[in-house]
C-alpha cells in the first residue's frame, strides 16, 4: 500500500484517486476548500482515508470515496479524536461494498453527516456525527451495521437504513431534533439500544 502523508494546509481539493493508497492528514493540518475537500471518488478499491486534522468544505461536501461498481473493499474512512470533517453538503459520501467508516472525531454536514450506499457497510461511531439541518447517517443496502457509542445528532432522522438486513447498536447518544431517531425502510432490522434514543417524533420506526 502506498502511503500519502498531508503535512501542510491545503486550499484545494486533495485527489486521492488510487487504488490500495492511504492517505493520512496529519494533526494540525488543514484542508479547507469551497468545494469538495477530498476527492477519493473512482472505482478504486482498497484505499484508506485517515483524518487527523481538519477537513473542510464551505460549499460543497466535505469527502467523497468510491463508486458504487466496487464489489468488494471499497474503503476504508477513519476520523481519529483529533480530526474533524466538516461540509456545507454531506461530511462523507462513500460508495461500494464493504465500506469500513470509523468516527472517533466529528463527522459534520449540513445536508447530512454521511451518506452511505453499498452492501456489507460496517459503521463505527465513538465520537460526534452531527447534522444541524439534515440527516445524521443514511445508508443504503444490504447487510449493514451501524455501531454508536456516542453522540449522533441531527435535525432529520439521525439514522436511516435500507435493505434486506440492518443491525443497529446503540450504546451512546441518539438524538433527532424534529424526526425520528432511527427509521428503517428495509425487510429485516436488529435494533438494540442501551443508550438513548431522544427525538421529536418516533424513536424508532419502520416503514
Amino acid at each position: 500500500m502506498t502511503k500519502y502523508d498531508i503535512l501542510a494546509d491545503m486550499t484545494s481539493t486533495l485527489v486521492a484517486r488510487e487504488a490500495g493508497s492511504q492517505w493520512i492528514v496529519v494533526p494540525g493540518v488543514s484542508i479547507s476548500t469551497k468545494a469538495t475537500a477530498i476527492d477519493a471518488g473512482g472505482a478504486y478499491a482498497g484505499r484508506s482515508l485517515v483524518i487527523e486534522g481538519k477537513v473542510a468544505s464551505s460549499a460543497g461536501n466535505g469527502i467523497v470515496l468510491g463508486a458504487s461498481t466496487i464489489a468488494a473493499k471499497a474503503g476504508e474512512f477513519t476520523v481519529k479524536d483529533t480530526g474533524t470533517v466538516s461540509a456545507k453538503l454531506a461530511g462523507l459520501t462513500a460508495a461500494g461494498n464493504e465500506l469500513v467508516i470509523t468516527v472517533q472525531g466529528t463527522l459534520s454536514g449540513g445536508t447530512a453527516a454521511g451518506v452511505f450506499t453499498g452492501a456489507n457497510l460496517k459503521f463505527t461511531n465513538r465520537g460526534s456525527v452531527l447534522s444541524s439541518d439534515g440527516l445524521g447517517v443514511k445508508a443504503t443496502g444490504n447487510n449493514v451495521l451501524v455501531n454508536n457509542s456516542g453522540l449522533l445528532k441531527s435535525a432529520d432522522d439521525a439514522v436511516t437504513v435500507s435493505g434486506t438486513t440492518a443491525i443497529i447498536n446503540n450504546d451512546g447518544h441518539i438524538q433527532s431534533t424534529a424526526a425520528d431517531g432511527i427509521r428503517s425502510a428495509g425487510l429485516k432490522a436488529i435494533v438494540t439500544n442501551n443508550g438513548t434514543i431522544d427525538s421529536k417524533l418516533d424513536a424508532i420506526t419502520v416503514t
